[in-house]
């Protein structure tokens, strides 16, 4: 249980975090990372399947608690009490926000203050205004301009990453070129698979550790404590182990944007889904065991119609979407079942993000993981037939 506790604070960066200056494995990237699918994954939500062209939130006024929006484009001009959180394609913050900022778009903006932590999975991600806590980028391009502060840590991780602003704590980078030209009052620690470029303007408070092709020169001006190198080391299971975080946490950063999403959409849809499993668990599983087997039997025999094959491809993404959102909705309903045994309040959103981290982790244990995975799958496919219009009127007559 302090284990998970101690992973939910790395992920959504409540705390500072410690790390480790001599152990970089973490952050090595293996020569060919598939960064352009990664992105491309990450922005087909909000690219191809949400409609709305513009959300604008004005200067001069105030959003009382979160604001989750999903769209083409989003400005975030005014102010924002609590947390932002958005889908997008062209995202630009220039308010301030009293809380967290989690995004994920083809280009985000962060031009104005955030009291909390900022989070982004996106192309091109860009600091150009004030972070009070730590800031965590998945992205091809992160940029931390000139005139740009991070108050605690940064944790980046692409293609091509560029400090030139100031951060108050220690920074980790993973990435292809690495540009350290600001001031970071903490360590330095970083994994350059071409190359790592140390301006004349750097100055860094601590350590500076890094593995790239070959040892740096530190330009004369800089401030740069005796550099520790580390050569690159690109053995296949370093790569297997790294990869297969890496994938992980963006699959668990999409369930989470994912649900959110939806949690905002059909907050109604997810409560019949509570109850509907506390009052009758057992129609719901066994509901679920039907859909399990007879969905891919009912689109084999479609299919050999000829004519049904168009049907049988619809059912069978539809089943696909429902395995997927397994995840997401099993980990809502361990949400609430966990809030409620140890007494928390049932906050949607919190219950949402807790529950499907919970799951995830449980995925990913030896031999509960697959009897987890199955049980969850189960349970989704009878909560959807259960409330389907289908049964549901079945039901009143």
């Amino acid at each position: 249980m302090c284990g998970m506790g101690c992973l939910v604070l790395w992920l959504q960066g409540s705390r500072r975090r410690t790390y480790n200056q001599h152990n970089l494995s973490f952050f090595i990237m293996p020569r060919r990372t598939p960064i352009s699918m990664f992105i491309a994954i990450s922005l087909f939500v909000p690219t191809f399947i949400f409609s709305q062209d513009v959300i604008i939130h004005p200067k001069d006024t105030i959003h009382e608690g979160n604001y989750i929006r999903v769209g083409q484009s989003i400005d975030v001009s005014g102010t924002v009490t609590k947390d932002v959180m958005v889908v997008g394609r062209a995202i630009t913050v220039t308010g301030s926000v009293g809380g967290d900022v989690l995004a994920v778009g083809q280009t985000v903006t962060i031009k104005g203050h955030v009291a909390g932590n900022v989070r982004v999975v996106g192309a091109q991600v860009i600091i150009e205004g004030t972070v009070g806590k730590n800031v965590t980028l998945v992205a091809q391009s992160s940029t931390l301009t000139k005139g740009s502060r991070v108050g605690w840590d940064a944790f980046v991780r692409g293609s091509v990453a560029q400090f030139h602003g100031i951060v108050d704590g220690s920074v980790q980078v993973g990435a292809e070129t690495i540009t350290l030209a600001g001031t970071i009052t903490g360590a330095f620690q970083g994994s350059a698979n071409k190359q790592l470029l140390i301006a004349p303007t750097a100055r860094i408070g601590k350590a500076l550790t890094y593995q790239s092709p070959k040892p740096i020169d530190v330009p004369n001006g800089a401030q740069v404590p005796s550099p520790q190198y580390q050569p690159l080391q690109r053995n296949q299971e370093h790569k297997s182990r790294q990869g297969s975080l890496f994938w992980s946490l963006v699959s668990l950063f999409g369930a989470w944007i994912v649900g959110l999403v939806l949690l905002t959409l059909f907050p109604e849809w997810f409560k019949k889904c509570s109850t509907i499993v506390r009052d009758q668990p057992r129609q719901v599983m066994g509901w679920g065991v039907v859909g399990l087997l007879l969905t891919p039997a009912l689109s084999i025999i479609l299919a050999i119609t000829l004519i049904g094959i168009p049907l049988a491809i619809l059912l069978m993404i539809l089943y696909s979407a429902l395995l997927y959102s397994s995840k997401i909705i099993v980990g809502y309903l361990l949400g609430i079942a966990v809030a409620r045994k140890i007494g928390w309040s049932e906050k949607p959103l919190g219950i949402m993000l807790g529950g499907v981290l919970l799951f995830v982790l449980l995925l990913h244990v030896r031999f509960v993981g697959a009897i987890v995975g199955l049980t969850g799958v189960v349970m989704t496919l009878g909560v959807v037939l259960k409330l389907s219009p289908l049964l549901s009127q079945r039901k009143e007559v």
